[in-house]
């Protein structure tokens, strides 16, 4: 199996006629959707962060999920292309890849704007839905070893320091829209 490298660093080659297969992280919908809405949609980077790290991992690879996870407005399409791929290699449909991306991107910028367009960051939680459904359903029928991402204390310590920072963020975010 040789894999080429674009400009994003990941690229499928089929010289030697094999698929790539991939078993990113199995979780339910309902965990997705409280940690996405309690964090106010930040959980996303921790979402956009284990798909890469199964894209380092098992595809071998040297890039940073961190830096892929936080310019995610970017590299988003990369991922999304990546797992359509693998959804049409396990016989499954595929993504709208470039369509994801695109509700990615404009959510982000347009939540950035004032008032009533903050619950434009609402939008991205959809592709992330749709994709963390399909794989999970995905891994129930090709790997039923596959465990849904069980809560250890690592992931315990990881969700607490992402919420310290997330309190961090809000507490200058406050600071700056105060009037004097």
């Amino acid at each position: 199996m040789v894999l080429q490298k674009d400009v994003f660093g990941v690229k499928y080659s089929d010289n030697n006629n094999e698929s790539i297969r991939l078993c990113f992280m199995s979780m339910p919908i309902w965990k997705l959707i409280f940690l996405y809405f309690g964090t106010f949609g930040l959980y996303s980077f921790v979402w956009f962060y284990k798909y890469w790290e199964t894209v380092k991992s098992d595809l071998f690879v040297n890039i940073s999920p961190f830096f892929r996870t936080w310019f995610s407005i970017f590299t988003c399409f990369n991922l999304f292309a990546i797992l359509n791929k693998n959804f049409q290699e396990h016989q499954k449909e595929g993504i709208p890849s470039v369509l994801f991306s695109l509700i990615i991107v404009m959510s982000i910028i347009l939540s950035n704007f004032e008032d009533w367009w903050n619950f434009f960051y609402l939008l991205e939680i959809v592709p992330l839905i749709i994709i963390q459904r399909k794989t999970n359903k995905l891994n129930e029928q090709y790997y039923p070893t596959t465990v849904q991402n069980n809560w250890t204390w690592k992931t315990t310590g990881q969700y607490f320091l992402f919420l310290i920072l997330f309190l961090i963020i809000s507490y200058f975010y406050i600071l700056s829209t105060e009037q004097i």
